[in-house]
């Protein structure tokens, strides 16, 4: 009994060092991508904005956020 309850524990901590070093790959990835992401609120490692956003009426807030987090230049041209 022992030794499956040593090996259920290996095979959890397997699992949690593979999730946890391929969530490293994809952001270690993400940020050698060249254009960097455009303004907006912080998120949540894992779960985003998935707890900021209400559930009713969600458009107000990303209104809001539009409103807080907008550019005056979104495009930029260089004519010469």
């Amino acid at each position: 009994m022992l030794s499956l309850s040593l090996a259920l524990r290996f095979a959890i901590a397997l699992l949690v060092v593979a999730f946890v070093a391929s969530a490293l790959h994809l952001q270690l990835k993400k940020k050698r991508l060249g254009l960097p992401l455009p303004p907006g609120p912080p998120g949540e490692p894992i779960l985003g904005h998935l707890r900021i956003i209400p559930e009713d009426h969600p458009e107000y807030q990303y209104t809001e956020w539009g409103k807080q987090y907008s550019e005056r230049h979104l495009a930029h041209l260089n004519i010469s």
